[in-house]
């Protein structure tokens, strides 16, 4: 009963203080930015991301689609609603992966991972879905998603200026 009490205390207070994410000026921005994973918007496959490898920087062996984000103004609205994510209240299993994200944040890194019309869990814990949050984070992605491409590779500076497109730059 003790080790209970022990634990509750210790997961109680590591929540409090998980998301007391407050950007800091003067912070190098290459320690806030965000990287998504993602399989062709909408798409239909027999398969789903493994939320349990994730690996930062550019997928070389896989198909997957890739999405850095270092626009600090994108990165703080976004941080505000990541920080609201309740846990799971529904009980939920698993959830269709569709889209994963390495979070970025003062020197430490958090994984989200998420279907493009719901479930969403963050550090591999069921959280309850959030509409406005998915569909902030999908229609970013839609808004450089080129379906002419086999591969999207697409990297926007902190002033939100696509600076690298599938490995062409653009300016």
């Amino acid at each position: 009963m003790k080790s209970i009490i022990i634990l509750f205390l210790f997961l109680s207070i590591t929540l409090i203080t998980s998301c007391n994410h407050e950007i800091k000026e003067g912070r190098n921005i290459e320690t806030n930015y965000l990287e998504f994973y993602y399989n062709e918007p909408r798409s239909f496959l027999m398969y789903k991301y493994n939320c349990h490898e994730l690996q930062s920087g550019i997928p070389v062996k896989t198909r997957a689609n890739y999405l850095r984000i270092d626009d600090t103004i994108f990165f703080k609205r976004f941080m505000s609603n990541f920080c609201k994510l309740q846990n799971d209240t529904l009980n939920i299993l698993d959830i269709d992966a569709r889209i994963q994200a390495l979070v970025h944040f003062n020197n430490k890194v958090d994984t989200l991972c998420m279907g493009d019309n719901f479930g969403i869990k963050v550090n591999n814990s069921l959280k309850n879905d959030d509409l406005a949050f998915t569909k902030m984070v999908v229609l970013k992605i839609l808004k450089y998603y080129n379906p002419h491409v086999e591969k999207n590779i697409t990297i926007i500076n902190s002033n939100g200026s696509v600076i690298k497109t599938n490995g062409n730059l653009t300016n």
